[in-house]
């Protein structure tokens, strides 16, 4: 948590000292230095530096003990060896935050790494906050501080931008320049050695001035709390992020169904999807974005988009229906009342339904007759204009026309796309300049709006999950945990069929009445008291797909079967895994039911437990109908869980199907998240299948790890 004199500091800088402040205009030091000076900050800015009396015509001091008050903010700008005295000095003197640019910290080397804990460990002292090491610096451009080396700093506005890397910041930067962008507080977080997202987030929650948060990640580390800082923050601002290394090629080596299908991945898009961010595949797409939030930069005051396409031509009309209808986007119908509105401006040829169509032949005039209809419709709040260069369509008239829709209609959106190259140009110029988006493509435009659209889905949902209060289901954690010394205490990671079946009748949910033979007269035993037919399955904690290689028998209905298939399995032990550790075979009545399902976790080291419900198994990784949720989390997002998949919505009863009974399968998941929540000694848990019928669930097969 950010404590609240750091929170100022960030906010409402008065003072910032800038040490390794240097008189060479090539050197870092020098750079920062002068941008705070030229961006117009109004407080108090010291440079520091032992071998000079002034730069820029500020008196420089010789250590940061010497300025004549504590600063908000120091910048450091020296050697990675001499960084820890500075900060033992800044934190001697009180400084709230120390934003550290010097590189040669972890992203060196094991050398590096001590290096800058040990930095981190003399500011905790103190009690000052870190941003960095090896990073750009910050803005906050909310009162014109540029503490950053960065060539340029674009215009103020209500953006703000978290980033974990220094270049995509400055590329950010020139392409906000380019479209007169306004960002008001950018930072840059380097090695985040101390200070990270979730904290910058926390900070651009409270701050009035910001009402959209930018962010690139390229790893988190609090995932529990950023979740719930994003879900605080997405009440009144829109959170956009773009994760880099999203490749599964580090991915840690897993055992269960859950753990393979939950790669890192996949666990930030549902990180994303939880937290109400809107999450961007591509830097392109971050980019043709931020020409939209230019001018729609208060989301906040706008509507969820419901969309109009305007053309002069019918098969870019037509790619850009098909590009919506992919995104999600609404398109808005059009009435009775406004078609007959269209029709008195519009050639007979011309097609009155969305997209609206209005001919090759289009004059500016014509354009904006029919866009000045429909911006005044209620219903419809955003309109993508589709120029193509015809002889009539006079680009640099049409964007004079087009800026003072833009203006007249306020909140309602309008974004552009030129289709075209040489003939678009100075039309294009005079959209940038008057904030209006424009693209020269219509994937960008409505990439764009999709963010948006996205956003209010998102942020409805979110809302309404944090009305609910999340509740453990209570489940037998000391019967849990002996089960799982018993594991540990015979060397084993991975519990036995018996065990895990055990376990997951201690959290409540049923298993197929049965039991452990060693023997075939044990196995004949219990099939006798159980009643056929029965399921034999091999029980080894080496052998963890059994049905694989052949372990696992359905539909036996005599004494004889039994014996047949007792043997069968061992001569497969013995031909496929010959020195796999064999502690008998489970015998359990077969349990027909109408679907198999599967439930299952894993612990990401992030973000904690990562739940899993889909359609189960031996396909699952082929079809991969699951979806995911980190814990903890409500009944309603449960059910959501169910939902999003193919297999649950045939559950819930598709196109005239019977239902089951869903609150048992929402039960269900919510028992396994209580046991990853109580239980951290779990690392990966599979239900697969949790075979459902009209009305129970039975667990078939376990799989159980720990740590």
């Amino acid at each position: 948590m950010i404590e609240d004199r750091v929170l100022e500091a960030l906010l409402k800088p008065k003072a910032v000292a800038v040490i390794g402040a240097a008189r060479e205009p090539w050197k870092v030091g020098h750079i920062i230095l002068r941008n705070i000076v030229e961006g117009g900050f109004p407080g108090r800015v010291y440079p520091v530096n032992p071998r000079a009396e002034k730069i820029l015509e500020l008196k420089c001091y010789p250590t940061i003990l010497d300025v004549p008050e504590t600063p908000d903010i120091a910048v450091i700008a020296v050697p990675a060896k001499i960084v820890p005295q500075v900060v033992e000095q800044c934190g001697q003197k009180g400084v709230p935050l120390i934003v550290i640019i010097s590189a040669g910290f972890r992203e060196t080397g094991p050398e590096g790494a001590k290096l800058e804990r040990e930095v981190v460990e003399i500011a905790r002292r103190y009690g000052s906050r870190i941003i960095g090491p090896n990073c750009l610096g910050i803005m906050n451009l909310d009162v014109k501080l540029n503490a950053t080396f960065a060539s340029n700093a674009p215009p103020p506005g209500p953006i703000s931008f978290i980033s974990q890397s220094g270049a995509v910041i400055t590329a950010v930067i020139d392409l906000a320049r380019m479209y007169g962008v306004g960002f008001n507080k950018i930072f840059s977080l380097g090695n985040k050695a101390d200070i990270d997202e979730t904290d910058l987030l926390h900070v651009l929650a409270r701050d009035p001035t910001t009402s959209m948060v930018l962010m690139y990640i390229e790893s988190i580390d609090r995932g529990q709390e950023f979740i719930k800082t994003a879900r605080e923050i997405i009440k009144d601002k829109l959170v956009v992020a773009i994760k880099a290394g999203v490749t599964e090629r580090g991915a840690r080596a897993v055992s269960s169904h859950t753990g393979s299908l939950a790669g890192s991945a996949r666990v930030y898009e549902v990180a994303f999807q939880q937290s109400g961010i809107v999450q961007v595949r591509s830097l392109r797409e971050l980019l043709s974005f931020i020409r939209l939030a230019g001018r729609y930069s208060r989301p906040s005051e706008l509507d969820k988009p419901r969309l109009v396409i305007v053309t002069n031509a019918g098969g870019p009309g037509i790619v850009a229906t098909d590009a919506c209808e992919k995104a999600g986007i609404e398109l808005a119908s059009i009435g009775p009342d406004l078609i007959e509105r269209l029709r008195q401006v519009l050639p007979p040829a011309a097609a009155l339904h969305n997209p609206i169509d209005v001919l090759g032949d289009a004059d500016p005039d014509r354009y904006c007759k029919v866009l000045d209809i429909v911006l005044k419709y209620p219903e419809i709040n955003s309109v993508l204009v589709i120029a193509t260069p015809q002889a009539t369509t006079r680009p640099s008239e049409l964007a004079d026309k087009l800026v003072n829709i833009v203006n007249r209609f306020g909140k309602k959106i309008v974004l552009v796309a030129f289709l075209g190259g040489e003939s678009f140009e100075e039309a294009t110029r005079k959209l940038v300049i008057n904030k209006v988006p424009v693209y020269s493509n219509i994937e960008d435009a409505v990439d764009s709006l999709s963010v948006l659209d996205r956003w209010f889905k998102l942020r409805a949902k979110v809302l309404e999950y944090i009305s609910e209060k999340i509740t453990l289901i209570e489940i037998d954690v000391k019967a849990i945990r002996e089960i799982i010394e018993r594991a540990k205490s015979d060397g084993r990671r991975v519990l036995t069929l018996d065990e895990a079946l055990e376990l997951a009748s201690r959290i409540g949910i049923d298993v197929p009445p049965g039991g452990l033979a060693r023997t075939e007269d044990e196995a004949v035993h219990i099939a006798e008291k159980v009643g056929y037919p029965v399921v034999l399955r091999i029980v080894s904690p080496d052998i963890l797909h059994k049905s694989d290689i052949g372990c696992v028998k359905l539909n036996i209905n005599s004494p004889e079967e039994v014996r047949a298939a007792f043997r069968d399995i061992m001569e497969k032990v013995r031909i496929f895994a010959p020195h796999a550790r064999i502690v008998g075979v489970h015998v359990s009545k077969m349990i027909k039911g109408r679907y198999e399902a599967i439930i299952g976790f894993t612990r990401d080291p992030q973000f904690g437990p990562v739940i899993m419900f889909g359609m189960g198994g031996i396909y699952v990784e082929l079809f991969r109908d699951v979806s995911m949720r980190i814990a903890p989390f409500t009944r309603l997002e449960a059910l959501d869980m169910i939902y999003e998949t193919k297999i649950g919505k045939i559950m819930m009863g598709y196109r005239g199907s019977r239902p089951v009974n869903i609150d048992m399968i929402v039960n269900t998941i919510l028992k396994v998240m209580s046991l990853a929540v109580c239980i951290e000694d779990i690392v990966e848990m599979d239900i697969n299948p949790l075979l459902v019928t009209d009305n129970a669930v039975f667990a078939i097969d376990v799989k159980v790890v720990v740590r």
